[in-house]
């Protein structure tokens, strides 16, 4: 009996499966170096010959790492950038989201891409705000929260198809790239530790970052949170402000 309801569940799944959806959703791209902000007084303040070079900086540390993107997000003046594989619904995860939605409060745009992501209800919410937008590169077509693990089973052809970047871009000016998903395990905030390591650059290196981003963002397989999520209300994001 088990074997037979598993192998009609998987018949089943394997008939509603579909192909990514499609969207209209116009390709964007990354903005200019902003005239002001932090960050752009530290490059100007450094010797003439050297705005032509990139800095870079090694996070060896999960607590660095952290702070490091913290930092880098809070001093955002235009744009912030975030691709991860895996972001979790956990305390890194928390922090980084309050300090995404502060920096879009503050008019600052916001562009996510994740391939693995925190509860479908988080993605949707997060993408209500004005200044955020949320893609999920090639997401499972199967969203029901009962069918969506059986599902990963029939599409895993497809989705096994990944995107395993990690990068975090600010104003087109800092990066930080390495091996560090966003997740307790990744920044030593719990018993599992990971041990990664992570490179904050500056300069010239984080427009050629940028640039990869883009080609990701507007790919077909990058699907909007809100192609995906089409019932999304509004006030679940000042419950999602008062967790936070």
């Amino acid at each position: 009996v088990l074997a037979g309801g598993l192998c009609a569940l998987l018949a089943g799944l394997t008939a509603c499966a579909t192909p990514l959806p499609q969207h209209d959703m116009p390709p964007s791209y990354a903005i200019d170096v902003p005239a002001q902000g932090l960050l752009n007084t530290y490059m100007r303040q450094q010797p003439a010959d050297d705005l032509q070079m990139s800095g870079f900086y090694m996070l060896d540390r999960g607590v660095d790492a952290l702070s490091a993107r913290l930092q880098l997000i809070d001093m955002a003046q235009t744009s912030i950038d975030l691709q991860y594989y895996i972001y979790s619904g956990d305390v890194t995860g928390g922090l980084i989201a309050d300090r995404l939605l502060a920096a879009a409060d503050r008019g600052v745009r916001v562009r996510i891409l994740i391939g693995n992501s925190m509860s479908d209800k988080a993605v949707a919410t997060l993408d209500m705000h004005e200044n955020i937008e949320l893609r999920l590169f090639n997401p499972v077509s199967v969203r029901h929260t009962w069918f969506k693990l059986p599902s990963k089973i029939v599409e895993f052809g497809r989705i096994n198809n990944r995107m395993h970047n990690k990068l975090l871009v600010t104003d087109n000016l800092a990066m930080i790239t390495g091996g560090r998903n966003i997740g307790d395990e990744y920044y030593a905030l719990s018993e599992l530790d990971f041990q990664d390591i992570d490179l904050l650059g500056i300069g010239p290196i984080s427009r050629e970052a940028s640039a990869n981003f883009d080609d990701f963002w507007n790919s077909p397989n990058a699907i909007p949170a809100s192609v995906l999520y089409e019932d999304a209300e509004v006030r679940t994001l000042d419950r999602m402000r008062e967790g936070l």
